[in-house]
């Protein structure tokens, strides 16, 4: 299963995606491509058919979110459909931008495209690209430099809320439209040119509000410092720090649950360095849809229904993870080396989730034990089928083997620093009980040093020479921002010191000003 999701990944969904941005996909398109990539990905061929043990919705959440990360057609063809709306608005001297600016918004400026509502009807593909136009409107924001293409309260710039949401002003854009006020820039003073814009009190444009509305709105506006520039403003994507449109991100913001906390279980599932096809079972065992005989039951199969690995008790999945002998047995060889209880509870789902992610302070170890779990459901589940379906079983200290060696290899494939290695007397002691020989692990070399950039590692510069230390950040980013440096000479000596405040911005923005604030120092 492991090897079909990643040839789904890599072909049934990669070859239509051209098509999808140049063409709008009819339904019955769409569900046949749906219906080949969810009937391979369960092993379904000609008149084989096989169990959809999973619901197709949640095979196409994000891993995170508890999905396999496949993507549907219909989501791709959407995802497809807003990128040809964003290069419309983003590239409008492409001929075929032009030619639709010319037929669908014939007298309308290009920065005013994202903002237009009342879209008519058009070509299928027109038509598969406009429906996303309010989507795209809600993560687009304007990077402001002369201030002549945004407008100052309906539109979101500077990757910061717009303010009709911030400020309830019903009569506000019929007032503004009256006065002619709309552009950023006609907010601020004409002033001789300097480093910021300087905006206009809001009591100078505004006299219907509350004393509190205009301290409010000159707060927010105080926060939002532009810096001074003849450029034109740039439509940007999303609030991310690159601010460019790409499939993923937008796939991500229209079909994951971004805003919900992220399970820890599936961290667990999806661990690097578990084998694929480990981790595809572990997500199955998960969402307890592993075909043993209480789940075949449920699907009307008539059979046996004794635990194949013990013969004593009806077969479940809590019976054959943990409390069957054959798992009791191999759980207290894994205690027993690893000198330390295993959550085992009856729920196997809530073992995977509460497993320990660093026990140990040798990071071997750590990663040891994070692989402890899904090769030993693995390995029971491999016995299970076993002997059913070729009759033949082994002993525990066989399976045990077994089991070691596989971690053994796992763990020997990796490259090992001399720090990794365990240094206490007890995790030692745990290293030997894997069997896990020093010698065999013939990539274990010495880390080399770390460079930082932190004051602890500070050296000064050569003689008659200074030395600029810089650095910004935003709480939220963007949110309240701020940065600040210093220049030393080479004995140390502060030279200069300086910080200051950005207002409501981004990490990126407040790190260059650090950088450019030290440089006219250095100047």
């Amino acid at each position: 299963m492991a090897g079909r999701l990643v040839l789904i990944k890599s072909v049934l969904q990669a070859m239509p995606l051209y098509l999808f941005s140049t063409l709008a996909a009819p339904k019955w398109v769409l569900k046949a491509i749906r219906d080949l990539q969810r009937n391979f990905l369960w092993g379904s061929t000609g008149r084989n058919r096989k169990w959809a043990l999973v619901n197709w919705k949640e095979v196409c959440k994000l891993k995170t979110e508890g999905g396999l990360g496949l993507r549907d057609p219909l989501q791709s063809n959407n995802t497809m459909g807003a990128r040809m709306w964003w290069n419309w608005l983003s590239k409008p001297h492409s001929p075929w931008a032009r030619l639709w600016q010319a037929k669908y918004a014939r007298g309308s400026q290009w920065h005013d495209l994202i903002r237009i509502n009342s879209i008519a009807q058009g070509s299928p593909i027109w038509n598969a690209a406009k429906i996303h136009s309010r989507f795209i409107q809600e993560h687009s924001f304007w990077e402001i430099h002369s201030g002549t293409l945004a407008k100052l309260w309906e539109d979101s710039w500077q990757q910061l809320p717009k303010l009709e949401n911030l400020f309830q002003m019903p009569l506000w854009q019929s007032y503004m439209q009256q006065e002619n006020l709309i552009q950023v820039h006609q907010f601020w003073q004409q002033t001789q040119h300097q480093e910021y814009q300087i905006w206009r009190p809001a009591n100078s444009w505004q006299r219907d509000w509350a004393s509190e509305t205009y301290l409010d709105l000159d707060q927010e506006l105080t926060q939002r410092r532009i810096r001074y520039s003849n450029q034109q403003d740039k439509l940007r994507w999303d609030h991310k720090h690159k601010g460019t449109f790409t499939t993923k991100e937008a796939h991500q913001l229209r079909y994951s649950d971004t805003q919900g906390d992220q399970d820890q279980l599936w961290a667990r599932v999806w661990l690097p360095g578990l084998w694929p096809k480990i981790s595809t079972f572990l997500w199955l065992l998960s969402k307890r849809r592993i075909l043993t005989w209480d789940n075949l039951i449920k699907r009307g199969f008539i059979g046996p229904s004794r635990c194949p690995n013990c013969n004593l008790h009806t077969e479940t999945i809590s019976h054959l993870m943990e409390t069957c002998p054959l798992a009791k047995e191999l759980w207290e060889k894994v205690e027993k080396c690893n000198k330390r209880t295993a959550p085992r509870g009856e729920d196997v789902t809530d073992n995977i989730r509460s497993w320990d992610k660093n026990p140990f302070k040798s990071q071997l170890l750590n990663t040891l034990w994070g692989l402890i779990p899904g090769f030993l459901y693995w390995l029971l589940w491999k016995e299970r089928n076993s002997r059913i379906f070729n009759n033949t079983s082994r002993t525990t200290d066989a399976l045990w083997l077994i089991y070691k060696r596989n971690i053994q290899e796992t763990l020997a494939i990796r490259t090992w620093y001399d720090t990794d290695m365990p240094e206490a007397q007890q995790e030692r002691d745990i290293f030997k009980e894997w069997n896990l020989d020093l010698s065999a692990f013939a990539k274990v070399i010495t880390r080399p040093p770390r460079s930082s950039t932190s004051p602890s590692s500070w050296s000064p510069p050569a003689c008659n020479s200074f030395k600029l230390n810089f650095d910004g950040a935003a709480k939220g980013n963007p949110g309240p921002a701020g940065f600040g440096g210093i220049i030393r000479s080479h004995t140390g000596a502060p030279l200069h010191i300086y910080y200051g405040s950005l207002g409501k911005d981004t990490n990126n923005v407040a790190e260059m000003e650090g950088l450019w604030q030290g440089i006219c120092l250095a100047e």
